[in-house]
């Protein structure tokens, strides 16, 4: 470990930081890179870029060598892949069908029959609570902090979620904050593998946030069969539309839309299952 580490960081422990040189650090930092640690190298840019920050104001040097350097250049340009998923009708039919009769735990498979119908990110789907659900309006109101782009997200229920979330009343309502609770303990939701590892059960090689994915595509296909324009989808899918002003505005000004465009969804998931 000690080897690796001055491999990695030559160093001497005795070397005064201001005697560091820009391209001694560049390399030092591309060496993390190139061992396939992309986001650790970014990482520890940053971290690097703090401390000659803190030294600089500290007196323990005059110049900030990071100033010199570029992260975007700095680093290989990694290609995001997107998570595996579905698009054939046929084999989405399969999966939804398998999911119903998911023998594992009932809270995992609840939370799997539901996916697809509100193709959310699936941390939202395990940490679903009670208190966010309005059975009346049929909405889930995903809070700000629990988002990615922390902003408030509005969800609407069809009947065939609405059931799925019943489903689970037997079992955490009153016990549990959570819809989805833990099968090991009514505290804690279901864990972050819980989904990914239940669809492996079930013989198919996506995950769970690949239903996001699955939605998109399908319901950017068929604009003209449901009549919801890109920008509905996209603000369902929490992605950001138009200014900051505009998202406000927006967000009430859709929900009828956005009520009308689940409920398509939710029938053609309905009729794949027949």
């Amino acid at each position: 470990m000690q080897k690796l580490t001055k491999d990695i960081f030559p160093f001497h422990q005795d070397q005064d930081i201001s005697e560091i040189e820009t391209l001694e650090m560049l390399k030092t930092l591309q060496r993390i890179d190139q061992r396939g640690a992309n986001v650790s190298a970014k990482k520890t840019f940053s971290v690097v870029e703090r401390v000659f920050k803190y030294a600089v104001m500290q007196g323990y040097t005059e110049r900030n060598i990071m100033a010199d350097l570029d992260k975007k250049l700095a680093f290989r340009s990694v290609k995001v892949q997107n998570f595996k998923h579905i698009t054939d009708p046929n084999e989405l039919a399969e999966l939804l069908k398998l999911m119903e009769g998911y023998q594992g735990d009932y809270a995992t498979r609840n939370a799997l029959c539901i996916m697809p119908y509100l193709y959310v990110r699936p941390a939202n789907i395990r940490f679903m609570e009670w208190g966010e659900i309005d059975f009346n309006k049929k909405i889930w109101t995903i809070p700000a902090e629990k988002m990615k782009g922390k902003k408030e997200h509005m969800v609407p229920l069809s009947d065939t979620v609405i059931k799925y979330i019943n489903n689970m009343k037997q079992i955490s309502y009153g016990v549990s904050k959570y819809v989805f609770p833990s099968p090991n303990s009514n505290v804690q939701p279901l864990s972050e593998n819980t989904l990914n590892y239940g669809l492996k059960r079930l013989g198919f090689d996506i995950t769970a946030h690949g239903f996001r994915h699955t939605a998109s595509t399908i319901l950017h296909e068929n604009i003209r069969m449901h009549g919801y324009s890109s920008d509905i989808i996209e603000m369902q899918l929490a992605h950001s539309v138009g200014n900051s002003v505009q998202q406000v505005y927006n967000k009430a000004q859709y929900i009828d839309e956005r009520i009308g465009l689940n409920k398509w969804w939710s029938d053609y998931l309905d009729n794949l299952k027949l």
